[in-house]
């Protein structure tokens, strides 16, 4: 997953020490968190709940915009957009 420099600059200006410990635990973080996203994303889906899908898609592009994933915050906002539909 190849991530925005913009957004990781700005990650790691929030970090007082200077050190990557923050970004690398920001980055854990979203990664797990990211699965469980997709998967409540995939069971509400599932059982046809748009409105669930459409609440954690957009918490999915959210977090994924401000870690500089943007391209799964791109597919993340299509995802939020149909469930609106």
């Amino acid at each position: 997953m190849a991530l925005d420099q913009n957004a990781l600059n700005e990650l790691r200006a929030l970090d007082p020490d200077g050190s990557t410990g923050l970004v690398k635990q920001i980055i854990e973080t979203y990664l797990e968190d990211t699965q469980a996203i997709l998967s409540r994303v995939q069971a509400a889906f599932g059982q046809g709940d748009m409105a669930s899908m459409t609440r954690d898609a957009h918490s999915l592009k959210a977090s994924s915009l401000s870690v500089g994933a943007s391209m799964v915050g791109a597919a993340a906002a299509a995802l939020e957009s149909a469930g609106k539909s």
